[in-house]
């Protein structure tokens, strides 16, 4: 079990699934807002039977056996605890996430199934800006997968997460750059500027191989 009280770990699920927005949260399980802002906050009172009921039934996947005693991961396929799915990195890309993970499953805080995507090398966690909505919004999770090689060979057109050698972490489409060799950052979000970067400054590279949106 591990060291977390159930409110840290309903605050987790309002993190995940609700990207930490507590009024849609409360609009979801259907309790008033003040409600779930006493679990939440400074009072930390200890949520009834028909609320803990409430979020396991607002939130597909969920295990009760998580959310009641901290017991195995966070998500489970449905029809059964057995668990299954992949790793969920608690983070956003843009924070770091890369860094927590680093192949490490004692990283994960939970795991995400999504058939058929539940194989191994693949990782979830959730993108911190707007850059590519409507496609991926702020606080969607993102399934990764760290390519190796990539230096070679790299598919266009395709979105990726990728870490740069000065630090920055970005979730964009890569294209062809209009100088030979380069790589062409382009974001979904109008009005957003492309930008245009070698493959030298470009330290980890990770396919987005699916999302999912928040509630």
């Amino acid at each position: 079990m591990d060291e977390t009280t159930i409110n840290d770990r309903i605050q987790t699920v309002v993190d995940c699934f609700f990207a930490g927005n507590k009024a849609r949260f409360a609009k979801a399980i259907g309790e008033p807002a003040t409600s779930v802002s006493n679990v939440l906050t400074r009072r930390r009172s200890v949520p009834s039977a028909l609320t803990l009921q409430r979020i396991c039934t607002a939130v597909a996947g969920l295990s009760p056996r998580w959310l009641l005693m901290g017991l195995g991961p966070m998500c489970v396929e449905p029809g059964g605890e057995g668990g299954g799915g992949c790793p969920y990195c608690d983070a956003d890309f843009q924070s770091g996430a890369d860094e927590l993970w680093s192949g490490r499953t004692a990283a994960a805080s939970g795991c995400v199934s999504v058939p058929p995507l539940d194989g191994p090398g693949l990782w979830w966690c959730r993108q911190g800006d707007d850059a590519m909505e409507p496609e991926i919004g702020r606080g969607d999770l993102m399934a990764l997968r760290e390519l190796t090689g990539w230096e070679s060979f790299v598919v266009y057109g395709r979105t990726y997460a990728l870490v740069t050698t000065n630090g920055q972490r970005l979730v964009r489409r890569l294209c062809a750059g209009s100088r030979p060799g380069c790589f062409r950052l382009v974001a979904a979000r109008s009005g957003c500027p492309e930008q245009e970067i070698e493959p030298g400054m470009v330290r980890r590279l990770f396919l987005v191989e699916a999302c999912v949106r928040r509630f």
